[in-house]
């Protein structure tokens, strides 16, 4: 990602991210929040992403078929990753969500985006 805003977007979701997924405070080792984007890489696997894609249409069409309508994730995303999220398109009322992962090893960072998650480990 070359874009500086992008990055200082991505820097001001991860200093407003000391909430857990509860609610709760975050207790972790870093305390107050300061973090400054230096670089970020946009790691997509095209074959993963578009049958993604293709899940994600079917489960649109098996809602539609059988009148299922959809209820709002609670508690609900951070509204600085929801508005980011919305720059990506994603199907905010179709209660999908993004997830940002980091790590330090590049690397791991390339086989996760070529082999996928090992859902075992």
């Amino acid at each position: 990602v070359t874009d500086q805003d992008v990055k200082s977007r991505l820097g001001k979701i991860l200093n407003k991210s000391l909430s857990r997924h509860d609610g709760s405070d975050c207790t972790c080792l870093h305390g107050s929040s300061n973090f400054v984007v230096t670089e970020a890489y946009q790691v997509k696997n095209l074959n993963l992403w578009r049958r993604y894609q293709r899940l994600v249409r079917s489960i649109q069409d098996k809602h539609k078929e059988h009148g299922i309508s959809l209820e709002e994730i609670n508690p609900s995303v951070s509204e600085a990753l929801t508005e980011f999220a919305r720059d990506l398109t994603v199907d905010l009322a179709g209660n999908e969500r993004l997830l940002l992962h980091g790590t330090r090893d590049f690397e791991l960072a390339r086989a996760i985006a070529t082999e996928g998650f090992d859902n075992r480990v």
